[in-house]
């Protein structure tokens, strides 16, 4: 009995995760780089916190990413702008900066799986 409760735990974890970044990639006022930023941020990020708490910095991010440091600054700065994130700080180095992630992201899609589930 227990080992089934995991399993549709493990089944609901993975189909909210699935409906976020499927809301993420349809959401039609955000550029291809700013989804790509979105969705990785969310993958490294810390959901009990709403944070990517260990983001590595621009240049790494960058890096990562395989697109200039410019284009992801311009990124954070729109999605920061258009509420997706908020830039703070993480400690106390003036450049161990985190971003905080809207959990209304994860509302919206924990609620499209319950009623998924339900119909």
């Amino acid at each position: 009995m227990a080992e089934r409760q995991v399993n549709n735990v493990e089944l609901f974890c993975s189909q909210l995760w699935d409906a976020l970044f499927d809301a993420v990639a349809k959401t039609r006022c955000l550029g291809a780089i700013e989804k790509r930023v979105l969705q990785h941020l969310w993958a490294e990020g810390t959901v009990g916190s709403w944070t990517c708490e260990d983001y590595p910095g621009h240049a790494e991010f960058a890096r990562r990413l395989k697109i200039s440091r410019q284009r992801l600054e311009s990124a954070l700065a729109k999605l920061e702008y258009k509420g997706f994130v908020k830039a703070t700080w993480s400690g106390s180095q003036a450049d161990e900066i985190c971003y905080l992630l809207n959990p209304l992201l994860v509302e919206d899609a924990y609620q499209r799986v319950k009623r998924f589930k339900s119909a």
